[in-house]
């Protein structure tokens, strides 16, 4: 049996702390991770979507909300036409 720590026995016990830090670092990290393997690789975002061939006119050198938009035009049509 643990033995019983008398400073804590007595305090109420409070909800588990968020560590925001350590969320924060890990976002970071896995964007940072991210960032050096596709300047390794040469495959970017746009050139990922690209392979999967959407029928959305999605363009490296266009701007991004010409992709965003592209990208959710081609959605809200793939959504319609499962509709009755």
């Amino acid at each position: 049996m643990a033995a019983i720590n008398p400073r804590t026995k007595d305090r109420p016990i409070k909800g588990r702390k968020k560590r925001w830090d350590a969320i924060v670092v890990g976002i970071g990290m896995t964007l940072a991770f991210s960032i050096v393997l596709m300047r390794l690789t040469g495959y970017f975002p746009c050139d990922i979507v690209n392979a999967l061939q959407p029928s959305a006119a999605i363009n490296c050198g266009d701007s991004v909300e010409s992709n965003f938009g592209a990208f959710f035009e081609w959605g809200k049509n793939l959504i319609a036409s499962y509709l009755p």
